[in-house]
């Protein structure tokens, strides 16, 4: 028998890729979100209530990334509470993406998603993700922001000193970690990194050499970019920097995660299979 699966966030690259991979023989899908695409609106709260009393599995991935967005606390905290509300008492897994940052981030976001947590953590049956920057196809905010920085420009431009440790999790492999979430029962947090531990100037050199293309690499000091972060983010809505972010530069993000592919039944993919997967894809869009 067909399990019911509400997914929220049916808007973000995340969401529709995870529907695509989602076995329609084995799931029946209703989404929420603010596209008239979507099942059901993000406003409509009575049919949202409706819909998760029926289901089997709800999978959270609404959110506001941006920390100076001021519906972020509405979003990132009370609507998971409203989800939690309208599960609690129920036999309904919950599953909750929320991020790396709650390990160190000081910023809005960091803390709206650490209060999430606590939230979803009060149900009996969840599982908690926390990824690290997701990579794989478009959409993606990083990675491939910086792929089409690297294949634009002669010149690419590293903030600091580039020795930044960071851990990306293929998309792929993070959708197959939230598929087999599934059917487990249990009150558990996971953090979720790729098996590549490598410095952001290792991971522009691998860019580079997969383009096939010569490029200079120009380190740029974080203290000489703090004032320019500081004016951009208080004049844009999406500014391409912030001090928040340069400040979690300074912070290695490393981890020892030794049992998640045993946990979730998958072989993760490494930077280097990871990269020529996303070229291709881009290749061909």
């Amino acid at each position: 028998m067909a399990k019911n699966i509400v997914i929220t966030g049916a808007n973000g690259f995340l969401t529709s890729n995870l529907i695509s991979k989602l076995d329609k023989n084995k799931y029946n899908i209703t989404t929420i979100g603010i596209s008239h695409l979507d099942d059901i609106n993000i406003h409509d709260k009575h049919k949202i209530n409706e819909s998760i009393i029926n289901s089997d599995v709800v999978i959270h991935l609404a959110a506001i990334l941006n920390p100076l967005d001021e519906q972020i606390k509405k979003i990132n905290v009370d609507y998971t509470k409203f989800l939690v509300d309208c599960a609690k008492g129920k036999n309904i897994k919950f599953i909750f993406t929320s991020t790396q940052n709650v390990l160190f981030g000081t910023d809005l976001y960091s803390s709206t998603k650490k209060e999430a947590e606590k939230i979803v953590s009060s149900l009996k049956n969840y599982t908690i993700l926390r990824p690290t920057i997701i990579y794989g196809n478009k959409g993606g905010r990083y990675i491939e922001k910086l792929i089409s920085l690297v294949k634009a420009f002669p010149l690419v431009p590293i903030m600091g000193n580039g020795s930044n440790k960071l851990q990306p999790i293929f998309l792929d492999d993070l959708i197959n970690i939230i598929i087999n979430s599934i059917d487990k029962e249990e009150e558990m947090t996971y953090l979720i990194a790729g098996p590549s531990n490598l410095s952001y100037n290792e991971l522009v050199n691998i860019i580079i050499k997969n383009l096939k293309l010569t490029r200079i690499k120009i380190f740029l000091p974080l203290i000489f970019l703090r004032p320019f972060a500081f004016i951009l983010q208080r004049l844009l809505k999406n500014p391409p920097i912030t001090t928040i972010q340069l400040d979690n530069l300074k912070i290695n993000k490393a981890y020892n995660i030794p049992n998640i592919e045993k946990t979730f039944n998958i072989k993760l993919t490494n930077i280097e299979e990871g990269l020529k997967s996303v070229l291709q894809r881009l290749k061909e869009q």
